[in-house]
């Protein structure tokens, strides 16, 4: 019965978080957007700078929503210094039993790319940011977007079937 009560709590708050964390990446792309219209064709300079943390901001997103899956219905987080791109493969994979794959062989392709660009960023200078393959990046931010959210809708719903919440 406990166990039932807290399985049902930690999917609440789960579900929860996602809500939340749907919200902050809007608010991230909303500013992607606007930057996109100030510089149509490609960005330099201080604009492709932030449009390359526009790019970190939105990964990281995605990122926390799957470090929450990851906890909550995986048992933990990888370990070790390839953590992020085990944390990656882990949510395209089901476990059985446990719980189906939370994203598309697709959309981890796509997410990849995002993976190491926002190793690029966060690993080597600015100076060396390509404009093209920047904004390349930053159009594939919201096609993810979207189905990153179709993806987790049925994650919900999955849960939602569960019985426990």
């Amino acid at each position: 019965m406990r166990s039932d009560i807290h399985k049902r709590a930690a999917y609440t708050a789960l579900l929860t978080f996602f809500k939340s964390e749907f919200e902050m990446v809007d608010g991230t792309l909303a500013g992607l957007k606007d930057l996109i219209a100030l510089c149509p064709e490609t960005c330099m300079g201080h604009e492709l700078r932030a449009e390359a943390s526009y790019i970190h901001d939105f990964y990281n997103s995605a990122e926390n929503l799957f470090r929450q899956v990851a906890e909550q219905l995986n048992g933990g987080m990888p370990r070790g210094d390839a953590w992020h791109k085990l944390l990656l493969q882990e949510m395209k994979n089901a476990i059985p039993g446990e719980r189906e794959a939370v994203i598309s062989d697709v959309l981890f392709a796509k997410l990849e790319q995002m993976l190491r660009f926002r190793h690029l960023v966060r690993n080597s200078y600015g100076v060396l940011l390509d404009p093209r393959k920047t904004r390349q990046v930053s159009l594939l931010v919201f096609e993810v977007r979207q189905q990153l959210q179709d993806e987790f809708k049925k994650l919900r719903t999955i849960i939602l079937n569960c019985g426990l919440t």
